[in-house]
């Protein structure tokens, strides 16, 4: 049991780190666009956050696979990624909103006070400022996107809980094959939870 189910380990890992990703870059941008000087951009911005985070993933994940299957052919690990990180990036947008709003205004008045360019002022002042609560909030989300991963078994990809469901069906047994299931999504959660807090205490101790 615990060899077949870990086998579809893979494909959740490349799921979560691959919608992660586009998360990460889609999330800056719609963040770049809702700080922007040009109100349809923040209007663009704001109503992309409001659609994406106001459906269900599961909605966008079969959007995704069978609507754009009518146009081009998506295997069930480019929708997965697609879909998650579409979606993920409203929440990452969220993140990044948050962050940068906890930035001391005192700060930013100076760094305007020394005349900084926004490159510089975002480099110097702002980064620096939400590096640890970047690091526990993105630890957060990719341990929710971890277990929205398996919203990918409906596409009928190989991941872990398609292969427990597989297993149950063939051998029955469905409390243990879903405990052993649960048991490695939580190891790969601590895998993640471990080093962002890790790295989160070191931000925290350069600053004090």
């Amino acid at each position: 049991m615990i060899d077949f189910l870990a086998r579809g380990i893979l494909a959740t890992v490349q799921v979560t780190l691959g919608a992660f990703a586009v998360a990460a870059v889609l999330g800056a941008l719609v963040t770049i666009a809702r700080r922007s000087p040009l109100a349809v951009l923040r209007l663009a911005g704001g109503a992309y956050v409001a659609v994406l985070r106001g459906v269900p993933p599961v909605a966008w994940l079969l959007s995704v696979y069978y609507g754009l299957g009518n146009v081009v052919e998506l295997p069930p690990i480019a929708a997965a990624v697609v879909a998650l990180g579409l979606v993920g990036a409203a929440y990452m947008a969220e993140i990044y909103r948050a962050a940068l709003e906890a930035v001391p205004q005192g700060q930013i008045d100076a760094a305007d006070a020394l005349a900084l360019t926004t490159w510089d002022k975002y480099r110097r002042v702002m980064l620096p400022n939400t590096a640890a609560l970047l690091a526990a909030s993105t630890a957060s989300y990719a341990i929710s996107l971890l277990k929205d991963s398996s919203l990918a078994s409906l596409l009928a990809l190989s991941e872990l809980t398609f292969r427990a469901n597989q297993y149950r069906q063939a051998l029955g047994e469905p409390i243990q094959v879903f405990a052993v299931a649960a048991a490695f999504y939580i190891v790969l959660s601590v895998l993640v939870a471990v080093p962002a807090r890790r790295v989160e205490q070191r931000i925290l101790q350069g600053r004090s």
